[in-house]
Formats: C-alpha cells, sequence, structure tokens
C-alpha cells in the first residue's frame, strides 16, 4: 500500500496537468484510483458509473475511487485533450457528457477514434491526446 499526494502548479487554467491513476486488483476483483480532473468511466451494457472531481473554489480537484469489477465491463480513461476538443464549426467544446456518449457508442460498432475524427473535422487539434480502454 502507499500513497499519492498531488501538488498544485500553476497554469492559466488552474491544475498544469491533469491526470488518472487506477490500479486493478485481479483477487478482489475491483479497480482503485484517483483522477484530477479527467473522467474515468466504468461501464458495460447496462450501467456506468464515472469519477471524476468536483471543483471547488480554492481547492485542487482530485477524486478517489474504488469499484467492484464484473466481466465485460469496460475502463475508459480519457485526457483532457479530448474533452477540450471543439467541434468541426470550431464552436463548441466536445466536454465530459458527449466524450462518454462516445465512449458508450464505442461498445457497438463504432470506434471511438471516429466518433472523435467526426467531431473535429477539420478544426485544429488544440492539445494532445489520448484515449485508453480496457475490456475486463
Amino acid at each position: 500500500a502507499g500513497s499519492l499526494t498531488l501538488l498544485p502548479t500553476t497554469h492559466r487554467n488552474g491544475l498544469g496537468a491533469e491526470i488518472a491513476i487506477v490500479a486493478f486488483d485481479k483477487t478482489n476483483h475491483t479497480i482503485k484510483g484517483i483522477t484530477t480532473g479527467v473522467p474515468v468511466v466504468k461501464l458495460n451494457k447496462e450501467e456506468q458509473e464515472t469519477f471524476k472531481p468536483r471543483k471547488g473554489k480554492g481547492k485542487i480537484p482530485f477524486a478517489k475511487f474504488e469499484s467492484s469489477l464484473i466481466p465485460g465491463d469496460v475502463i475508459a480513461m480519457i485526457s483532457d485533450g479530448i474533452t477540450d476538443q471543439f467541434d468541426v464549426n470550431n464552436k463548441k467544446r466536445l466536454g465530459s457528457k458527449r466524450t462518454i456518449g462516445m465512449v458508450k457508442r464505442s461498445l457497438g460498432q463504432e470506434s471511438f477514434l471516429s466518433q472523435w475524427e467526426a467531431w473535429k473535422g477539420n478544426t485544429e487539434q488544440i492539445d494532445d491526446v489520448s484515449y485508453l480502454s480496457i475490456s475486463i
């Protein structure tokens, strides 16, 4: 067992970096983690859990989480470069809710990448992007 300490950094939008760290416990069939802004989503065909910090004025936003896992669960970790991306008309940010909708649709036939590229179109990519999806 260990601990994780989050240290604030100076950045025009709050934290200098958003990160999620997860650990899988194969013996107890659980996932534990912490996130500083980017959503971590656990879902299957019946239900969804989203782990995302609540932002409070003057506080470092973070959320610790623990959840049980069953076969068929999918864990998705998404960088802020995805949620901050503007649409094909360069007017709307994708945001967490639309991103999670894409994750849900990716359980079927449409890949996450093709959905994100359709959203972005030819709009300039504003940040690095990472998407990790793990099927249990």
